[in-house]
């Protein structure tokens, strides 16, 4: 039997091992449970996009640019970029300006302000990092950030752009307004240039002293209430929309705990609790959000866990969205990472942990443009840029760029899941040592993707199916992109739904898929197309008679009981595409706690026109559980089947199927495909036969996978599974001893032996038949 390759709705993600059998291990994505809808991956310019972009060549730029943004594919099918769809762009303080004033250890961390001493601006000023954001507006990037790390200088109690203590914070206590106008002015005069911010972060790790090394200013929690609630009135006052993002916690716990210094830390409860007295959910621009930096909290796997679900939690409880804004692998952590793929794997690890345990509706990196210096490889960069004279070089100097594994690897998340996609329910894959998987379903449900990391020194096999999409909704074959030690985001082909999916050893993996409409296909799935119907519910569910050989279990054709619920005799009609020879069909009922809709007592028709049937080929009564019911004949020729549901086995007027197949031996229009198809699977006729007592069952399969082999008698009813694991390639030899594990009352007649094979070229069955003679 060639059984009919059909569209599936549960993700069920089988692995296997080369060496050993490990049992089928299911991912199981659903749809009907989404979370938070994403906004999108970004980046910042800090710091070093300043002098790529004023001072590096055209080309060179340009095709930096393109690798941050672009969401473009070459002639192979290989993303050009990881299209990020956020970009911040930091609002300088002025220290460029004073050197050498200031503690700066490094002169790259220096930032030009526009503003001027005498109340003037220089649109002039960080020239190179508008360079970056009129690239990434002309890309399309959907969501503009401007985010400040110190008030201008001409502001601050000590007339720097960095603090001299931790106190409070270092902004002058009468120039609180002032820095909100200068803000408010900066977004203001972009808006004129057709660039404009969606969010505007005024203060950033408010919890440091900042007292060196770079632009930066510790605030007090009710400074940040305080000049939030300046820049919520010149926002409103200059007619913009920029919504506040605040308060950018220097590390997650910030958010929900008492950490370090009360005053700057339990940071939902003292913004966002309606009894605080520095409530911010008042103000026209704030969000009900909150935003924080995902550094420090990853050293151990208990910590990545505990610190994100907590985090979630309070949020949760305050009706509060998270955004996390900025990483970097700046803690140390437990696990030894030698390689770049190694810091690649590890922050998707992070990301996976952000979105599904902090359940954060945005991720960004924090430097994109870095140098490589004191063997830190790639902890630090998404592309990695080196100066003319060398890595520890003059950054005035042009230069050469490096893509990185940390680029590619955020690009399997950044490239596929865009803004307005919704993170879905993932079951049996969340171990951070092994597999990790999430999915993303955008906003018509036209689009799925799926991104599985594997942990593991070692490749990992997967089988996906798919379940509980949108009534209407059906499945297309996945599209797979690969980051690996050797592939960089690279479309390695496509893979349909029944083949198995080999992820590499220590990889990122992406599956797209498109989501097409039933109706596309003219109730079509395969060869397969609905013929008639005599009901089916599709108002209260999507009781769809399509789905009764869409191949997918989880789904279900259901008689109509929305708004009437007629009565039996029930009937399904399907063309089966080609006149086809048949022995035979099976009838599996629904797979819910409840049977019901099981038929009971039916009778199967075929006919070649679709219009003439003839007498009944096969009927009968079916038990009332939930297994196949397989029915076989001798051989006739068709193209149209008609199942006729007599009767319920409670009684009931509803029918149902979760699918209906046919045994076919002979398939003339497909024989062709199916012997491609099934190059090397052979099923043997069982020895001896007729047999009294017990037979051996020979089988070849022509690549590894997981075998099962079962026995149903002439109704339908498996009465024993012989075969049910994983082996490799090769010819085996399945004994059955008629007597063991069965009752006296097992009578002489005809049975029959079906094998299944998935392995990652194909999806194979057939079954034959035997006779047992007591």
């Amino acid at each position: 039997m060639q059984v009919n390759k059909i569209k599936s709705f549960i993700i069920i993600i089988i692995i296997f091992s080369a060496e050993f059998v490990i049992p089928q291990h299911k991912i199981t994505i659903d749809a009907n449970v989404q979370y938070q809808t994403l906004e999108g991956f970004g980046g910042s310019d800090a710091w070093n996009c300043e002098y790529v972009g004023k001072y590096w060549s055209d080309s060179e730029k340009e095709a930096i640019a393109k690798l941050l943004f672009s969401k473009a594919t070459d002639s192979l099918g290989n993303p050009e970029g990881i299209g990020l769809s956020r970009w911040r762009f930091n609002i300088g303080a002025g220290s460029e300006e004073q050197k050498p004033l200031g503690n700066f250890d490094k002169p790259e961390r220096r930032v030009e302000c526009f503003l001027n001493s005498d109340g003037s601006y220089n649109w002039n000023k960080q020239i190179g990092q508008q360079w970056f954001l009129r690239k990434a507006n002309e890309y399309g990037v959907e969501s503009l950030i401007a985010f400040s790390n110190s008030p201008p200088v001409f502001f601050t109690r000590n007339g720097l752009a960095h603090g001299s203590d931790g106190s409070y914070s270092n902004l002058a206590a009468d120039k609180y307004g002032d820095f909100a106008n200068f803000l408010t002015t900066t977004l203001k005069h972009f808006a004129t240039e057709g660039i404009n911010f969606e969010w505007i972060s005024p203060v950033n790790e408010p919890q440091y002293d900042w007292t060196s090394g770079q632009e930066g200013c510790t605030w007090l929690n009710s400074e940040i209430f305080k000049i939030i609630g300046e820049l919520n009135s010149s926002i409103f006052a200059n007619g913009l929309d920029t919504k506040i993002l605040t308060p950018e916690a220097g590390s997650w716990e910030y958010l929900n705990t008492q950490k370090d210094n009360v005053n700057k830390s339990n940071q939902i409860e003292a913004f966002f609790n309606p009894t605080s007295g520095f409530y911010l959910g008042n103000y026209k621009n704030v969000p009900n959000a909150v935003c924080g930096h995902t550094y420090w909290t990853f050293s151990n796997n208990t910590s990545l866990v505990t610190v994100r679900n907590k985090v979630n939690h309070k949020a949760q409880l305050n009706g509060l969205d998270l955004y996390q804004t900025e990483y970097s692998e700046l803690s140390s952590i437990d696990e030894r990472l030698s390689s770049y793929m190694d810091h690649a794997l590890f922050m998707a690890k992070v990301i996976y942990a952000d979105l599904t345990l902090a359940h954060s509706k945005a991720w960004s990196y924090w430097t994109v443009l870095e140098r490589e210096r004191w063997d830190q490889q790639n902890r630090f960069y998404l592309i990695r840029i080196k100066p003319s004279d060398g890595d520890y070089g003059d950054l005035t100097k042009s230069g050469i760029h490096y893509a990185s594994k940390t680029l590619w690897t955020l690009g399997n998340y950044s490239r596929f899941v865009r803004p307005g996609y919704k993170l879905l329910k993932v079951s049996g894959a969340s171990n951070l040592n092994s597999l990790m998987g999430s999915a993303f379903v955008d906003q018509d449900s036209s689009k799925l993707v799926i991104v599985l990391i594997n942990y593991e020194k070692s490749s990992q096999e997967i089988l996906p199916e798919l379940t509980n999409l949108p009534i209407g909704k059906n499945f297309n074959a996945f599209n797979i992109y690969l980051t690996d030690a050797a592939s960089d985001l690279k479309y390695i082909g496509d893979a349909d739904k029944n083949k198995i999916i080999t992820l590499p050893a220590r990889s990122v993996v992406t599956l797209v898929s498109d989501l097409v409409n039933s109706t596309d296909n003219s109730d079509k799935v395969g060869s397969w197309s609905l013929e008639h119907v005599d009901s089916e519910e599709i108002i209260g569910e999507n009781g769809a008679a399509i789905n009764a050989f869409d191949g997918n279990v989880n789904t279900y054709w259901h008689t109509q009981w929305n708004n009437g619920s007629p009565g039996y005799p029930h009937e399904i009609q399907i063309n089966l595409g080609s006149i086809t020879e048949i022995n035979g069909f099976s009838y599996l009922p629904r797979q819910y706690d409840n049977l019901n809709g099981t038929i009971k007592d039916y009778e199967f028709y075929v006919s070649q026109d679709g219009k003439n049937w003839g007498n009944t080929i096969a009927s009968g009564t079916w038990v009332a559980d939930k297994s196949e019911k397989q029915v076989v004949f001798d051989k006739v020729t068709c193209q149209y089947i008609k199942l006729v549901g007599k009767s319920e086995i409670n009684g009931n007027n509803w029918a149902s199927a979760a699918e209906i197949k046919i045994f076919d031996e002979i398939v003339n229009a497909v024989d062709n495909e199916i012997k491609k198809t099934n190059n090397g699977f052979e099923l043997y006729q069982n020895y001896p036969n007729p047999f009294n007592a017990q037979c051996n069952i020979k089988y070849t399969i022509p690549s590894a996978g997981f075998v099962k082999m079962d026995i149903y008698n002439s109704v339908g009813e498996k009465v024993k599974t012989l075969v049910d694991q994983y082996q490799q390639e090769g010819t085996y030899q399945a004994h059955w001893d008629f007597k063991s594990g069965f009752s006296n009352n097992i009578s002489s007649g005809v049975y029959i032996y079906k094998l299944n094979v998935t392995s990652k070229t194909g999806a194979w069955s057939q079954s034959k038949k035997m006779t047992y003679l007591k």
